[in-house]
Parts: structure tokens; sequence; C-alpha cells
């Protein structure tokens, strides 16, 4: 949503800065437990040893998100736009922190979720990580790793984001491409909030092209070599604008079946919520 921010600014919807992008993309973190390692470890990595050290950090986030609802709260709609959210809070006690963060500024809070199928979401996860400096093209096995069950079991997530915002306030899709609007997930969503769509704003396929499977190996290659992100994120580029990018990366029907038994289960809870 970030790319449409001056067209939907136009219809009088901000899409906030925090959370997902910009400068305080590290806001989701405010809500984690304190005693999960992976929170230790970022302000390990941040140099924030002391509880001093990082409260300063966390009130850093809190100062961020405040300067920027006070130069914008004239606009009555926000839209907060954040993988980063889900990814972040495991718990449901987490996902409350938020919400009650987020009740001092704001009096009706919408919860907008899109479901996909367990194994094309962690396809397009593992995608990400390679990306990034991931050195594996292969997905962790299901229940290995709590992170990646928490993007990956839709039932889970619409129980826990539903028990704290309420069924009412959840709109909640199943995510397949050949459903969505217009075959695109920008118009998609604005169709679900009732906003009118424009043909003027940017559309995911156009700046966010996924990267193949020939394109993952070779930036996979260069991980594994160590060679600086900034060179591989170049060649990635590169080669997710050619013809070599057609060749899809795809999972073996041994492991979508895994998948799917692991993280399906009981589809009633999910086809009641989505769409």
């Amino acid at each position: 949503m970030y790319a449409n921010k001056s067209s939907l600014a136009s219809q009088g919807y901000y899409v906030s800065d925090s959370f997902g992008g910009g400068a305080n993309r590290n806001l989701s973190r405010l809500f984690i437990n304190e005693n999960r390692l992976d929170i230790n470890d970022f302000f390990a990595k941040e140099k924030a040893s002391s509880e001093l050290l990082r409260e300063r950090i966390k009130e850093k986030w809190v100062s961020l998100f405040s300067k920027e609802y006070h130069s914008y709260k004239h606009i009555d709609t926000w839209i907060i736009s954040s993988e980063l959210l889900h990814y972040n809070l495991l718990f449901q006690n987490e996902i409350n922190s938020l919400k009650e963060f987020l009740n001092d500024y704001f009096s009706n809070i919408h919860v907008v979720l899109y479901l996909r199928e367990p194994i094309d979401l962690l396809v397009s996860h593992q995608s990400e990580v390679i990306k990034y400096g991931g050195k594996s093209l292969f997905i962790p096995n299901p229940g290995k790793d709590s992170y990646i069950d928490n993007l990956a079991d839709r039932k889970a997530t619409l129980l826990k984001w539903s028990g704290v915002f309420g069924e009412k306030k959840i709109i909640s899709k199943k995510y397949s491409k050949g459903k969505l609007i217009k075959g695109n997930i920008i118009d998609d969503f604005c169709d679900s909030i009732g906003i009118q769509g424009s043909d003027s704003m940017r559309k995911v396929e156009n700046y966010n092209l996924a990267y193949g499977f020939i394109t993952l190996l070779i930036v996979c290659i260069m991980n594994i070599l160590d060679i600086p992100s900034k060179y591989s994120l170049y060649v990635g580029n590169v080669l997710r604008k050619s013809t070599i990018n057609k060749i899809k990366y795809k999972s073996s029907k041994r492991t979508i079946e895994i998948y799917k038994k692991h993280y399906n289960g009981d589809e009633r809870i999910i086809d009641h919520f989505a769409k």
C-alpha cells in the first residue's frame, strides 16, 4: 500500500509509515513478550544490554508513532499495512497489547487478513529470506519452527486475532490470485474496505516481481559465498526482469501434501471467517 500513499491520500486515507516500513518498522516488536529469545537477540544486536537502554529504544518507537499520528490525525481513516505484525506477534496476549496500544489512538479498528495456502505462503516467505541473505532453498518442516507455524496456521491466526478484536472486526479472505478483483490484491483490498480503486494505483506485480527458481538459486549461492547483499540484490533485481525468471520455484507433491495435512486441519473455521 505504501506505493499508493498519494492516490489514497487524495481519497481521504492515510497509509502509515509505522509497523511495516520506514524508520519505525520495528514498532511491532514493542508488543513481543519480554521473555522471548528473539527479542533479546534483537536488543543484543542493537547493543542495548541494559533495561534502561531497551526502554529508551521502545520510547523512541512510541514517540515516532505519536509524532506521525499528531501530524496526520486530521485524516479519519488510517491504513496500517504490515506482514511484521503477523510474523512477530506469536501469542494472543501480544496481539492484545497491540490492540491496547492502538485503542489510545483509534476508536474503530478493523483487521484485514488474507489467508494463503500454507505451502504457497511458505515458498513466498522463503524467497524473501533468500532475497535478504538466506542460504537455503528448503523451507523448514512443519512443527519445527514457531515462526513458520505462526505464518502458516490459518486457523490459529483467525482464532487469535478474532479472539482479541472480535469476529465482527475481522475481514478475512482466502488468497487466490484468480479470485482477486481485477486479479490484483491492491484492487481487492480497496474493495474489501470500501475504497474506490484507481487505474493510477501501482499494482503489486508491476513493482514487486517475485524471484523465479533460477534467480533464487543464483542469489542463494551468492549468499553462501558471503558476497555482500548489495550485489546479490542487484543481481536479483536484474534477473527477475529477464526471461530466466519465468521458471517458478515449486515444491514437490509430497511436500505439498505434508503441509496440507499438518496445517489445514479443520477447514470449517477458515470457511466460517473467509470469503
